[in-house]
């Protein structure tokens, strides 16, 4: 299915391909580990030099797309063997050739669980922590997440299969679009792509500014099946020039990003700075509100403490995490209470809390609080949470959520906000919002310069996992597609500042309470990209070029079908 013929070296001269694929002989027939892999007949085929598709037996293409799987898990974030998401590939490749449909979905699945399971180990604490399921259904459920994301690999595996069996278009096209394409139609709770996987790789993500984390996943997809077709094709001249193409565009990329880096860099070491003032109370994460810490009061909590000391520093702007539920809208007694703390420090808050409008509808949402104690902006967290900030048909149901003992289902916001905060442009988000690129850059374009995205986040549901590093990722993918500074405060940590040109500023330890004064480059006439201003231009693009895929299928076919010779009656009776 994804092998070729190969071409027939002219004469008998010598080439350096015919020597390289006389060796593979040798080491397949010899090697005593292919014994057990390559069967009489194939061995024969071999040796005469008669095709040179796939002949490995099902536990040697097992093996390799385990191996595929180990080097995609190792490219996630906490692990951060970074560059092995740009070959991670291959090995599922060779043990595709030839494959049916069905070895491919199963090969695939493999594959894409072992990366899944592996990387999300964090799925089995959260639904204890939060949904109550205990051991060892949460292992269970953990395996069935990984199961279900797996989808998505033999989904890509199986529609490229597809189309390079019926259909005359090359590969390098193929894979890389339908990758990107499947992807982001792919209904997965926690959103995760090819790119986050490489997110440390300064000069691999420059060229986002212009594509989104997009762009960067067709460059990973690209490079996969050009290093592939470079191993699997030495000797082979047809199709060269696409390679070639692949190559030059792939070199373009980073030359482009080697460059851009260094410009970046140089350009941001001459913008004033600004003091942020980070708050991380690492405090415990619960359902229900929790007491306030020995010796402090709801009127009077660590954090406000804790920003005095950031105050007295000099802060320019504090911010507190989510996670903790302080009543500020709701109790007059503690809204007095912080704006009188807020107007004594002098500088703007940003805190989370927890409230109840009119409607008497549960909020997840950022305030913003002036200098002088008043009242800024209110931001209502838009990008819910599946499950864990609510329950999809059923979440709103109110016998529903009573009868399960659930927590009640949030509601989302309608608003994209900036807050005008300590001369700053603030775009607030709330945790899960950070990885979702498009929907960041939207919110970015709401004001022309000067923007600084905030996120605000509580990271304990999930454990003392890979979750923390997954997460500041994509503080490193937002801040280099919209050119713009990234703060990250989380709860437990590890909360972070990133400038933009990807590189972090500071980085505080995970599950440790703290508070720290981080300056920032700042530029108020910066801020935005090509990206931010056209969310969907790139991504359109390749879903486009998706649908030219499959209309260029159905003509092909088509074609075929006429130039079929009609049978006729003579032929029909001596059948």
């Amino acid at each position: 299915m994804w092998g070729a013929k190969r071409a027939e070296a002219p004469g008998s001269a010598i080439t350096a391909g015919k020597i390289i694929f006389d060796l593979r002989i040798w080491i397949d027939t010899h090697s005593a580990s292919c014994l057990f892999c390559v069967g009489k007949k194939q061995k024969m085929d071999l040796m005469n030099d008669k095709k040179t598709h796939s002949y490995l037996r099902l536990p040697c293409k097992i093996g390799l797309a385990a191996f595929s799987g180990i080097l995609m898990l190792l490219a996630y974030p906490d692990y951060n063997y970074y560059l092995l998401v740009w070959i991670g590939f291959i090995p599922l490749f060779l043990a595709l050739e030839d494959a049916t449909y069905k070895e491919t979905y199963w090969l695939s699945v493999i594959m894409g669980m072992i990366p899944v399971c592996g990387g999300y180990p964090w799925i089995s604490h959260v639904v204890t922590a939060y949904l109550r399921v205990p051991p060892p259904l949460n292992y269970l459920m953990w395996l069935l997440a990984g199961f279900y994301i797996s989808q998505l690999f033999a989904l890509i595996f199986l529609t490229v299969a597809y189309l390079k069996k019926n259909t005359r278009i090359p590969i390098l096209l193929i894979f890389p679009a339908v990758t990107v394409t499947l992807w982001s139609y792919f209904p997965n709770m926690f959103h995760f792509t090819l790119a986050n996987g490489t997110a440390p790789f300064l000069p691999a993500i420059q060229a986002t500014q212009f594509t989104g984390e997009s762009g960067l996943s067709f460059m990973i997809a690209l490079s996969n099946i050009t290093g592939y077709q470079l191993l699997r094709y030495p000797a082979r001249r047809k199709g060269m020039a696409w390679i070639a193409a692949a190559l030059a565009v792939i070199i373009i990329w980073f030359g482009y990003g080697t460059a851009s880096l260094k410009i970046w860099d140089n350009k941001i070491d001459t913008w004033e700075k600004k003091k942020i003032g980070i708050v991380q109370p690492n405090r415990p994460s619960s359902l229900s509100i929790l007491p306030p810490e020995p010796g402090y009061s709801r009127t009077n909590p660590l954090e406000i403490d804790l920003s005095r000391r950031l105050a007295s520093q000099g802060a320019d702007l504090i911010v507190w995490p989510e996670g903790q539920y302080f009543g500020y809208m709701h109790e007059p007694g503690v809204r007095n209470a912080f704006n009188s703390a807020v107007r004594q420090m002098g500088a703007d808050l940003i805190f989370h809390d927890k409230m109840i409008d009119q409607r008497r509808l549960y909020r997840n949402s950022a305030i913003w609080l002036r200098g002088n104690g008043n009242l800024g902006d209110i931001y209502h967290k838009r990008h819910l949470v599946p499950i864990g900030e609510y329950i999809p048909v059923f979440g709103y149901d109110k016998s529903f959520v009573e009868r399960y003992g659930i927590p009640p289902s949030l509601t989302p916001g309608e608003d994209i906000k900036s807050f005008p905060a300590a001369g700053m442009n603030i775009i607030p988000l709330i945790c899960y919002e950070i990885q979702f690129s498009r929907f960041v850059a939207e919110a970015v374009a709401v004001e022309k310069t000067g923007q600084v995205i905030l996120t605000q986040s509580n990271d304990g549901w999930f454990g003392k996992g890979t979750m923390s590093a997954q997460h500041r990722s994509s503080n490193i993918l937002r801040a280099v597609e919209n050119r713009a500074p990234v703060i990250h405060v989380i709860n437990n940590g590890a909360s972070e500042v990133v400038s933009p040109s990807g590189r972090s500023l500071f980085l505080s330890k995970v599950w440790t309470r703290g508070s720290w004064v981080v300056e920032m480059p700042y530029n108020e006439k910066s801020g935005g990209s090509f990206f931010s201003a056209h969310p969907n231009l790139f991504l359109n693009l390749v879903r486009f070029s998706f649908l030219l895929f499959f209309l260029y299928l159905f003509r092909y076919r088509r074609s075929l079908k006429e130039k079929r010779p009609k049978k006729t009656k003579k032929h029909a009776r001596r059948k």
